[in-house]
């Protein structure tokens, strides 16, 4: 089959499900007095700050039915009705995916939204506001509805008085009404009464109040003088002495192999660090030690709310239990202690699971199409508690193999990973332990906040991998990885990582391919053919991950960082002991002596309607010093594919505007290799809905890698260079992009074409490689991969 005839026939089947969904009917499914809600907008009128009316319009829209209406969704919805309840698992989720049940235009309903609208702004400060909507009828079977929202003035807290009806209840809380969310000034929003109802509340449930009732807070007693509001924050009376009364912790039973069916005597009673345990088996499957470690709740404490959480919180994140219960009763002879149960049923403490991917690719000539396939198997085993201590051990094993119908493809790969991950802070160098007893004019380095969100938040890791390539006639490698550090999971947004100890040995072999290209190569030969090892002993690497929460659009940002150092504590020690020696393992292995940074920012942002723009950038620098001539190959950047620039291939350009007369001779058509110290690149697109459940999209994408060592200047035009006008070495590249979208992940199909070249044409003498239209079209670039490129 030629190239000609497969574009006919892909562009065939995509018109054929184009005219078969948008010729869905979905009228014939309606009763005669419904109507579909197809449309809802919100108009908000007033003068208000950018970002201000951003959030109220946002919050507005969330009241409403946010999700669009899917003609060809709703028909699958009832053509698959009777299908759905009775399919099996897979097949029933697979409907559900393609599936949207139907909203009706109700005008009931369309009159509570705008009394919730009005309710929201009210409860914003906004008391004058004014909620109005309209309505139109298409067809008589398609309604839609704008709603006009006109806020006006937005009112303030003057003089605010704190009245708390019970002594015992006044008497704690006086001293903390300065950090109070009401104060003169703020909005009167019911954001900022609830905050302070919530303060108050934990204040209260933290501090021994086991009894607080959060309802015994009433509402704000106010009066308006203008815009101006003079209200009263009350905690009211009550008959139940309990609510006033503060408790403390008495006993603590922790049923550590709990078993809801079992109803005999325990076989073990004991205490360990005044702590009672009760087992069922007289051996312990998890070590006392590790579940104190994450028990928050001691004898004679008052009663915590928090403490409680961070206890269940905790111990869940052991993942050796099925379920975590924490009971608490009031003491039959001392009313004022709450003793307390922790039921812990174990939980199954091996996994296994498998995998294997097909695929096939196309590799285009400028004659013909080579076909290839590639197969990855691998397994995946996963022991919790290794040594009863809430260790969890996960080794995968993989074996790839890829080849080609003619041979010109041939490679293996075989991975061996495995990860030791201890869920607490294990300190073997006594780093952290040296930093927070340093002193500083506000306290200690670290402070105790941050030592206990270590405790709380941390992972330590200890991994070691082994990995073996073999790319016939170009070249196989080895390559060992060692490390111990820590992930520090701050909040749903914020991530750290940290290597702390890290040792990397790199074998490679050249075979003949490649051989040919390293000789005429020195950039490449430096950064590939001698055995390496990298290491770091305080430091290896750090990563550091921020990506806030969707919003109800979509809109998100993100904001990657990344440092890594190999060689700083043995180029030290060199330089100190034997400064006229370089130092190298058994004489032969080099120690790769180089530091790398890399940070990346992208921002997702509706435009209009459904029409969404993202955005990425990134820039990173990789530079060897000490005795170290480049940086390995395996740690430079490369640029092109599906996840960057997809016009191009993966590693084709760079560096600069340099073209390898080896590559250009012998694999003008792949593998490519080019790799550099130096990347930036820009990646942006406009994303919108087609039908269904597809969606499209139209990309621009920037950018290119650069050397920046003096040894790469035989490579004309390869290092950044301000003289050479680095910013005419940028390639440029375009396309359009088709996706499915099935919610769970993104199928996406990106085709690019080429813009402009990061060098000039040796035939048209531009940036621009097509010498007409048809050229382009017969050089376009596929990219398939599962969900967005950022």
């Amino acid at each position: 089959m030629n190239k000609n005839s497969c574009k006919y026939i892909l562009f065939s089947v995509c018109f054929m499900c184009l005219m078969i969904f948008s010729g869905c009917n979905v009228t014939q499914f309606l009763n005669e007095d419904q109507i579909y809600l197809k449309n809802e907008t919100v108009e908000l009128k007033g003068n208000f700050k950018s970002n201000e009316k951003t959030l109220l319009k946002e919050n507005l829209i969330a009241l409403t039915n946010i999700k669009p209406f899917k003609r060809e969704a709703i028909y699958t919805y009832y053509k698959n009705q009777g299908k759905i309840d009775s399919a099996k698992a897979i097949r029933r989720t697979f409907y559900q995916m393609i599936s949207k049940e139907p909203v009706f235009f109700d005008t009931v309903f369309i009159e509570s939204i705008k009394n919730s609208m009005t309710n929201f702004l009210q409860k914003e400060g906004y008391f004058d506001a004014k909620v109005t909507y309209e309505t139109s009828i298409k067809k008589g079977k398609f309604g839609s509805v704008k709603y006009i929202a006109e806020p006006k003035s937005q009112y303030t807290f003057r003089d605010i008085t704190y009245e708390v009806r019970e002594p015992e209840l006044a008497v704690f809380l006086s001293p903390f009404w300065d950090m109070s969310f009401i104060k003169r000034g703020e909005v009167v929003s019911d954001l900022n009464y609830q905050k302070e109802k919530l303060r108050v509340t934990e204040l209260m449930l933290n501090n021994g109040f086991y009894y607080f009732d959060p309802s015994l807070v009433g509402p704000l007693v106010a009066d308006s003088i203008g815009l101006e509001v003079n209200a009263a924050f009350r905690i009211n009376e009550t008959d139940d002495r309990k609510v006033v009364q503060r408790y403390k912790i008495g006993r603590v039973n922790i049923h550590s192999d709990f078993d809801p069916n079992y109803n005999k005597l325990y076989n073990l009673d004991t205490m360990v660090n005044n702590y009672r345990f009760l087992q069922i088996n007289k051996d312990f499957k998890v070590k006392p030690s590790t579940i104190l470690q994450y028990v928050y709740l001691k004898n004679g404490d008052y009663y915590s709310k928090e403490n409680f959480s961070r206890t269940y919180r905790q111990l869940n994140r052991l993942g050796l239990f099925r379920y975590i219960n924490v009971n608490q009763v009031i003491d039959d002879g001392d009313t004022t202690l709450l003793n307390v149960d922790i039921y812990l049923p174990p939980a199954k403490t091996m996994d296994v699971s498998y995998d294997i991917d097909l695929n096939y690719a196309n590799l285009r000539t400028s004659t013909t199409k080579l076909f290839s396939v590639a197969v990855q198997a691998g397994t995946s085993i996963v022991k919790r508690n290794l040594f009863n201590g809430g260790e969890s051990l996960r080794s995968n094993l993989s074996v790839g193999y890829e080849t080609s119908f003619n041979s010109l493809v041939n490679r293996v790969d075989f991975r061996f990973q495995n990860s030791l991950s201890v869920p607490r802070f294990l300190d073997f160098l006594g780093i952290i332990s040296t930093m927070k007893k340093i002193p500083t004019k506000n306290g200690r380095l670290l402070s105790e906040k941050f030592i206990s969100t270590l405790d709380d938040r941390v992972t330590t890791n200890i991994s070691a991998d082994f990995e073996f390539v073999n790319f016939t006639n170009w070249y196989r490698y080895y390559n060992l990885n060692g490390s111990y550090g820590f992930d520090v999971i701050q909040d749903n947004e914020h991530h750290y990582k940290w290597n702390h100890v890290g040792i990397n040995y790199f074998k490679p072999f050249v075979f003949s391919n490649y051989q040919e290209v390293l000789e005429k190569n020195l950039f490449l030969k430096q950064s590939f053919e001698n055995p390496r090892l990298f290491t770091g002993l305080l430091l290896r690497d750090l990563t550091y991950t921020y990506k806030s929460v969707d919003d109800l659009y979509g809109q998100n940002q993100r904001l990657a960082a990344y440092f890594e150092v190999s060689g700083a504590e043995v180029s030290l020690a060199n330089k100190i002991f034997s400064k006229d020696k370089e130092w190298k393992l058994f004489n032969t292995v080099e120690f790769s002596k180089f530091a790398k940074f890399y940070a990346e920012a992208s921002q997702t942002k509706r435009l209009f309607n459904n029409i969404m723009a993202a955005a990425k950038f990134g820039i990173g620098a990789a530079y060897p010093f000490g005795s170290s001539k480049s940086v390995p190959y395996l740690k430079q950047f490369e640029i092109g594919g599906p996840f960057s620039l997809r016009a191009f291939p993966i590693r084709k350009i760079g560096p600069g505007s340099y073209q390898d007369p080896v590559q250009l001779e012998n694999f003008e058509n792949g593998p490519y290799y080019q790799t550099g110290d130096l990347k930036i690149e820009f990646l942006s697109e406009i994303r919108f809905p087609l039908f269904y459940i597809f969606k499209g999209a139209l990309f621009l994408d920037a950018g290119n890698i650069w050397s920046l060592t003096s040894d790469n200047d035989v490579n004309p035009g390869s290092r950044f260079n301000f003289n050479d006008q680095p910013w005419t070495q940028i390639a440029i590249g375009s396309g359009l992009g088709l996706r499915a979208d099935l919610e769970f992940f993104v199928f996406r199909l990106d085709v690019g074409t080429i813009l402009k070249n990061p060098y000039k044409d040796k035939i048209t003498g531009t940036y621009d490689p097509y010498f007409n239209f048809n050229n382009r079209l017969g050089r376009l670039e596929y990219n398939l991969a599962l969900n967005y490129p950022f």
